[in-house]
């Protein structure tokens, strides 16, 4: 048909290692990325990345990895501060304001909704890329 078009993905598409796997055949895919600062966090938070490289075989921290950290660590604020029903977890949630993760700051909004910077990707000559 000759249709020039771009392919739209997920953010599982912000991985190198998978990007790598599928070549230039990815090139022209965009997708959504949660901002992760990968510089920052091996600065602000070493000994969790030296960690996380020794128990991964070297693996890429992905925005995925980096923001179940995050998760985790919400949980565990919030249980520590004795909520321990799934009401009373998502009731923390909803007032939890500028959560100081690996990510980044972090908030929810009223309907628990995190708040967090998001922008779009690409993928040319099989490196992820803003799109501009």
């Amino acid at each position: 048909m000759g249709l020039k078009v771009n392919w739209i993905g997920a953010a599982q598409m912000g991985n190198q290692s998978l990007v790598d796997k599928l070549g230039t055949t990815a090139d022209g895919v965009i997708f959504p990325s949660w901002e992760m600062n990968l510089d920052s966090i091996k600065t602000n938070n070493a000994e969790f990345y030296s960690l996380f490289q020794k128990y991964s075989n070297n693996a890429d921290l992905d925005p995925f990895a980096a923001n179940a950290v995050d998760a985790l660590s919400i949980l565990n604020s919030i249980i520590k501060n004795k909520a321990l029903t799934g009401e009373e977890i998502k009731n923390e949630l909803y007032k939890m304001k500028n959560f100081n993760g690996i990510t980044g700051v972090l908030s929810f909004d009223k309907n628990g909704d995190v708040q967090k910077k998001i922008s779009i990707k690409t993928i040319r000559n099989g490196k992820i890329e803003n799109l501009k």
